[in-house]
């Protein structure tokens, strides 16, 4: 397991290389179900945030 954020340039290529690969092999359909998960999420998210109101602030 790894203990700290330190990583050699070499590895923080090869880690952002893999990934842009990753995000190209991807279909249409698959970028836009998890843009739909995240949308969803941030919205239950903020449900979770009370409001203030104008008396308040």
């Amino acid at each position: 397991m790894r203990t700290t954020r330190n990583q050699s340039e070499f590895t923080k290529k090869r880690i952002s290389d893999a990934m842009k690969l990753k995000h190209q092999q991807r279909t249409e359909a698959e970028k836009k179900q998890t843009a739909e998960k995240q949308s969803q999420s941030m919205k239950n998210y903020w449900k979770t945030i009370p409001t203030v109101s104008e008396t308040e602030k």
